[in-house]
């Protein structure tokens, strides 16, 4: 969902599409441990993970509600709630469509390097 928001508000012109996923999954930890379904420590394994691959885990010159504008738009969206899909474990996910939008917010503006 991140991603798609990423790519949406840089109108697909910023990141490759497997760029974008690397920093929607790190959104998508990230949001998961402020839920408190996952761990710091996987969180960090898997920012190690993608950074050791060269991807990037981060993103900039980017406006943060433009990005969470276009994921409202998300096909993952149903009843204007975002579906996100969250992290239990490495490989374990689970649905959750009540995420805050402040959580939403405060990870997107950890993934800004601004």
């Amino acid at each position: 969902t991140v991603a798609h928001g990423l790519e949406a508000a840089t109108q697909y012109s910023s990141f490759l599409h497997g760029e974008a996923v690397a920093i929607g999954m790190m959104g998508a930890a990230k949001l998961s441990q402020k839920s408190g379904i996952l761990p710091a420590n996987v969180v960090k394994r898997q920012q190690s993970l993608l950074r050791k691959f060269g991807l990037p885990t981060t993103f900039s010159a980017t406006s943060l509600t433009e990005i969470a504008k276009a994921m409202e738009v998300d096909k993952k969206t149903r009843a204007k709630k975002i579906r996100w899909v969250l992290l239990k474990d490495i490989g374990k996910t689970a649905i959750r469509a009540n995420v805050a939008q402040q959580d939403v917010m405060a990870v997107l503006e950890e993934l800004s390097q601004r």
